[in-house]
């Protein structure tokens, strides 16, 4: 089991609230922490050594990162414990990393970057979705996304670990592959954002996260 010494929290307020009571309730100390993407509030990490890339210290800071955090902020308030209190990265690491006795990989992904904990076979990324539509910005994204899920497969990690959704094994990865490899062929199919999409629920009719495909069609047919 990952120690409490240091750990990853995906943030927004009630998680956060359900996450601190886990942390008391093993009366054990926090020292250290990593953060990515839409991190919350930074009262909840007093004290702590905060970990992360140089990359995702700056986007938090000022990037797309910064300007979703907000976005959430203004959109639920208390719900998601965030605004000019917003955490940031104080340390700035990559590659290989140990805290509190455990060896961790820090993967650099530009804005964000992934956790590889090799000694329990797990990774941590910001989202995966087996039967999730995925936010896809752009063509290059689609196969950078595709380029990490093969990594993931070659690395063999039996759990991914993820801020929205549940552990996910490497079912997930595949069809997660399958759904972005389709995904390029109904984008060269369709002229419109609104054929994109329709194409895209014919071709997923169990799919949730309906408001990420939207979010997808927007960026792809600008």
């Amino acid at each position: 089991m990952l120690p409490i010494k240091a750990t990853v929290v995906a943030t927004g307020q009630a998680g956060l609230d359900a996450w601190k009571d886990y942390v008391e309730s093993l009366g054990k100390p926090m020292n250290d922490i990593f953060i990515v993407c839409h991190p919350a509030g930074a009262s909840y990490i007093k004290g702590m050594n905060v970990y992360g890339t140089e990359g995702a210290q700056k986007f938090i800071v000022s990037g797309s990162t910064g300007a979703t955090t907000q976005g959430l902020f203004a959109a639920f308030g208390a719900d998601f414990h965030g605004g000019d209190d917003t955490a940031a990265i104080t340390d700035t690491v990559s590659g290989k990393v140990q805290l509190a006795g455990v060896d961790f990989e820090v993967i650099d992904r530009g804005e964000s970057y992934d956790l590889a904990i090799p000694s329990l076979n797990v990774i941590y990324t910001h989202m995966l979705g087996k039967t999730t539509h995925s936010i896809l910005t752009s063509a290059a994204h689609i196969e950078a996304f595709l380029q990490m899920l093969k990594e993931y497969q070659a690395a063999g990690y039996e759990m991914i670990l993820t801020s929205h959704g549940g552990p996910e094994g490497q079912d997930a990865v595949a069809e997660k592959i399958a759904y972005l490899n389709k995904t390029k062929e109904i984008m060269q199919q369709s002229k419109t954002a609104d054929e994109f999409k329709a194409n895209m629920k014919a071709a997923f009719p169990d799919y949730d996260g309906e408001n990420y495909l939207d979010m997808t069609a927007g960026f792809l047919y600008k």
